[in-house]
């Protein structure tokens, strides 16, 4: 973790004259539903839910963004076995909260409706995985968890189409490489602040 503040702390002093020329506010708001698989890894997938502002703006193409991650995911397996009948329940859940901040780029189209855009980012994650076991042969629960801070990067893309003033859908898909890693597929709508 020190290593990237010291990175972070070294690209801000290489970069400080560039930053002065960038304007801050809020530019657009986007909040969006999703898909987050991690079965590559041996995870499972799970729906989410996430949002983010573009607060800075480089340049007309360029814009820095920062955001916010949910998504859990719950499995229950019951077995019976044996005479008479026990029946042995686990149950397992996965919670995710992430925080985001990088950067995205627009491409600029002929169609000005449609805003096809790269970005991508910085992602700590904060998750909490659990686990429980109960039979009916006791009355002992066995509980376990464990809970972990990674820090890791994004890397996404998407489209946004304007529908009317200020308001365009968009999808997206992503790789997070936080909580050993996943992908994500996106829908939301993003809300422009401004002109």
């Amino acid at each position: 973790m020190k290593r990237f503040a010291l990175i972070a702390i070294g690209l801000l002093l290489v970069a400080r004259p560039a930053l002065a020329e960038i304007e801050t506010g809020l530019n657009s708001l986007t909040t969006t539903i999703g898909v987050y698989d991690g079965s590559g890894d041996g995870g499972g997938s799970a729906f989410g839910l996430s949002g983010s502002a573009e607060v800075a703006k480089i340049n007309e193409k360029a814009t820095i963004e920062a955001g916010l991650l949910w998504f859990r995911d719950g499995e229950e397996y019951t077995q019976t076995f044996g005479s008479p009948p026990v029946t042995t329940t686990a149950e397992a859940s996965f919670r995710n909260i992430s925080v985001l901040g990088g950067g995205r780029y627009h491409f600029q189209l002929k169609n000005p409706r449609i805003d096809p855009y790269l970005n991508g980012g910085l992602e700590l994650a904060f998750w909490k995985a659990s686990s429980s076991v109960r039979s009916d042969f006791t009355t002992e629960v066995i509980e376990s968890s464990v809970s972990e801070t990674d820090v890791g990067i994004y890397l996404g893309g998407g489209v946004e189409y304007e529908v009317g003033d200020n308001v365009s859908l968009l999808g997206g898909l992503g790789l997070h490489t936080a909580t050993s890693g996943y992908l994500s597929l996106q829908f939301g709508v993003t809300y422009m602040l401004g002109p």
